[in-house]
């Protein structure tokens, strides 16, 4: 059996992880001390697979190991950062949470372009609309409808780079969004 915690020593601070995934190509880490809720991953490429794995026969390989421990002090030191510098990121994440809303078209938009889409639909499969009339009618709707999904992601990634910059805290994109949503909560 795998012992999927992860203990360190970082600036005199015990941290502490667990492993939450663990395949061949795929090694997922969550720190439970000092910090909690936040986690990261690492992959081996397709390519790569055959010369190095995580896990093997069922047990953490030395890579696995070292790249569980850098996962785990990186998620710390961003963490510290975060921790250090809340004030500021607070700050900041209000400043781009409201340019974005004021930006990003509410619910109705959404409902607006999926009703055009089901109506531009029924006019289709009754005959009222050619298939090349449909397609070109379709396309705006869809890229509309596409656009829409992606704000709350670009507000994310937007937040993310800014941090970076500013703090030089290099967790993934997703990971820092979890960070951020235990912070602002």
């Amino acid at each position: 059996m795998i012992d999927l915690t992860v203990r360190l020593v970082i600036d005199d601070v015990a941290v502490e992880g667990r492993i939450n995934q663990l395949s061949r190509r795929w090694i997922s880490i969550e720190i439970t001390k000092p910090y909690k809720g936040v986690s990261d991953g690492s992959y081996i490429p397709y390519f790569a697979a055959g010369l190095v794995r995580f896990e093997e026969d069922g047990k953490l390989t030395e890579r696995g190991r070292c790249s569980a421990e850098r996962l785990l002090r990186q998620l710390f030191l961003n963490c510290r950062i975060i921790d250090e510098n809340k004030g500021e990121i607070l700050k900041l994440y209000k400043e781009v949470h409201q340019r974005h809303a004021a930006a990003c078209p509410k619910s109705d938009e959404q409902n607006r372009i999926r009703e055009e889409r089901k109506s531009l639909r029924l006019k289709f499969r009754s005959g009222q609309i050619s298939n090349v009339e449909y397609q070109k009618r379709l396309g705006p709707l869809k890229k509309a409808q596409r656009d829409l999904a992606l704000m709350p992601l670009q507000m994310d990634a937007e937040l993310c780079a800014a941090i970076r910059q500013r703090f030089g805290a290099s967790l993934s994109a997703e990971s820092l969004s979890e960070l951020l949503r235990l912070l602002v909560k």
